[in-house]
């Protein structure tokens, strides 16, 4: 008899667990949030098919689509992990893009309760907000994640916060918190024992110290890190050490040294095959020659690191280091060198959307225009810089705004998932008790329910799949068919309105040193096709296209009153002509008069 009760006991208990089980199991399928399996508006951009890098190495748009369609169909803890994978490729060509993705994988990390998740998600997002300037609400998503129970556990993940929270600091210039977190980074380094990062914080420090006109500590971290590296292996961070080495030598007059450290740095960079970092050595010791007025090893050093200028450098790079060159040649007495290059910088810093580095052109512009004696064009260019410098003062309280803005949004949001998290405790706790009655009626129920929603959604992404199928087929043989056919009437006679657009609006006729490559550079387009399209639709090969242009300018400045008394070399000059010879070649053979005689023929 106790037999069979201890048996009925165990069975009942049995059934019991396997009761609350089930509803635990229901319970998770019925508080699951619906997520819409419609692709996102975010995955759709096109800015997701352009500009993504991997270690500097341009991903074609497959494989970004491919990781793309894995995001949308994956879940949980999977999900985040791709986004990480995601986003890392867009910190330096699209940093809103990355900072949207790194939120999208803090949202889904959070509910995972998954602390090593959670922490790389906060790290994620702080580094986004690095590339977007906003170094204090960086230090605030660091400071986050360093809550985490993984976090406290993990000295290696606390030093590279810690690093990063010092350089923001010394972005900010607070230098006094910044040196305390590298020191931090250091200490914590100790147990972890990679001499690598460790040499990379006294390499943030020397550079601190330079920028404090501490040369004697500087030079001390240098040699730590030093000290510290395996040259042959760690080579990247060897050029750093003797990249901050070479400008402290260089700011202490010591140019031999200078010289010794920036041939090591060098070195480094050629070893390393990194064209980037070739580039902006070049461009740190240029800027050094430059601010102390050596103006002609200045040009040398800058046209050397111009030559590095590849696909892995932004074109921001390139037409800051011309930027430079023209300074040079612009104390060098090459006036005209310079304007060109200027207009060419001009051209590119508009693209780019540049206006810090505009300000500083428009200064350069108006030192030229002095030099020429244009006053005019002094006073135009010297309002311009002005006016771009007060756009970026106000541009800078906006981000600071915004930055706090943003710092509290973050407070409010996770005051507002603690609350909910108690709250779904509460609930939980509830459904559990309503769970143990009624169980196994509502496993039932909504076990029917999921599995015709889920087959519905099957069904339904598999048809959204085969849809994308479709048009990627089309997309490539589109693709095939743009590459392997010559240019379109359409083409063309857009390719010839954006010539047109260049003449008339950049003014590129005014360019002495015009070519048909130039035009073809900046529209990405080639010799070939520019030639066809300015010949089919003028009739005119690219030389007489161009000169059409500056003969017409020309004219205008003959009649002008305000340029009477330019002589007629400086009229051609200003309208792109190499010298008076071609200038009256071309003007005779457009109106069959010379331009003497044309600015007779029209004052009579």
């Amino acid at each position: 008899m106790k037999g069979s009760i201890s048996n009925s006991c165990r069975l009942t208990n049995f059934f019991c667990k396997i009761n609350f089980a089930l509803v635990f199991i229901g319970i998770l399928f019925f508080t699951q949030p619906f997520i819409s399996q419609e692709r996102d508006s975010l995955f759709s951009n096109s800015l997701f098919y352009n500009g993504f890098y991997d270690d500097g190495a341009i991903i074609d748009s497959q494989y970004i689509s491919n990781l793309v369609n894995e995001v949308e169909t994956t879940q949980g803890e999977p999900k985040v992990g791709l986004l990480f994978k995601l986003l890392n490729g867009y910190y330096f060509s699209n940093p809103v893009l990355a900072k949207d993705l790194a939120q999208k994988a803090l949202d889904y990390a959070l509910p995972t309760k998954n602390d090593s998740l959670i922490s790389f998600a906060y790290h994620y997002l702080a580094v986004a907000y690095i590339y977007l300037d906003y170094s204090m609400l960086s230090n605030e998503l660091y400071r986050k994640g360093l809550t985490t129970t993984y976090a406290k556990e993990n000295q290696d993940y606390q030093s590279w916060s810690s690093m990063n929270m010092g350089n923001n600091f010394l972005k900010l210039e607070q230098f006094d918190s910044a040196s305390a977190y590298y020191y931090r980074a250091i200490k914590l380094n100790e147990t972890v024992g990679d001499k690598a990062f460790e040499a990379k914080c006294y390499v943030n420090l020397s550079e601190l110290y330079s920028l404090v006109n501490n040369y004697e500590a500087s030079i001390a971290n240098s040699y730590k890190a030093l000290n510290l590296l395996n040259l042959e292996k760690e080579k990247r961070v060897a050029a750093d050490v003797y990249t901050v080495r070479f400008k402290v030598e260089f700011d202490l007059g010591r140019m031999d040294s200078s010289e010794y450290y920036f041939n090591k740095a060098l070195a480094n960079g050629l070893a390393l095959n990194d064209s980037l970092l070739l580039t902006q050595i070049h461009q740190e010791l240029g800027g050094k020659y430059l601010d102390k007025k050596y103006y002609a090893q200045s040009k040398n050093i800058l046209t050397k690191g111009l030559s590095y200028c590849d696909n892995q450098n932004p074109q921001i790079n390139y037409y800051s280091i011309l930027h430079g060159i023209a300074k040079a040649n612009l104390f060098l007495g090459k006036s005209g060198i310079a304007r060109n290059q200027l207009l060419e910088v001009e051209s590119g810093f508009s693209r780019h959307k540049a206006p810090e580095k505009l300000q500083e052109l428009e200064l350069t512009l108006s030192q030229l225009y002095a030099k020429l004696g244009d006053w005019e064009k002094f006073n135009h260019h010297f309002d311009r810089s002005e006016e771009y410098r007060l756009a970026k003062l106000k541009a800078d309280e906006l981000r600071d705004v915004n930055e706090m803005k943003l710092i509290y949004e973050t407070e409010q949001k996770d005051n507002q998932i603690h609350l909910q998290e108690v709250t779904i405790a509460s609930q939980e706790k509830q459904i559990w008790l309503i769970g143990a009655v009624c169980g196994v009626i509502i496993i039932a129920l909504i076990g029917a329910f999921n599995f015709n929603k889920k087959l519905k959604e099957r069904n339904k992404e598999l048809y959204q799949q085969n849809l994308e199928i479709t048009q990627r087929w089309k997309q490539i043989q589109n693709f095939y068919k743009s590459n392997t056919q010559s240019i379109t009437g359409n083409e063309r006679q857009s390719l010839f309105a954006s010539i047109v657009q260049l003449m008339n609006e950049e003014k590129y006729y005014k360019r002495n040193d015009l070519q048909v490559e130039v035009i073809a550079r900046t529209l990405n387009s080639n010799v070939k096709y520019i030639s066809n399209a300015i010949k089919d639709e003028t009739g005119m090969n690219f030389n007489t296209f161009v000169n059409t242009y500056r003969i017409e300018n020309a004219k205008t400045l003959l009649l002008d009153i305000k340029s009477l008394d330019w002589t007629l070399e400086a009229i051609g000059l200003e309208c792109g002509f190499n010298n008076q010879t071609s200038f009256y070649k071309a003007f005779r053979k457009n109106t069959g008069l010379t331009p003497s005689q044309f600015r007779k023929a029209r004052a009579a």
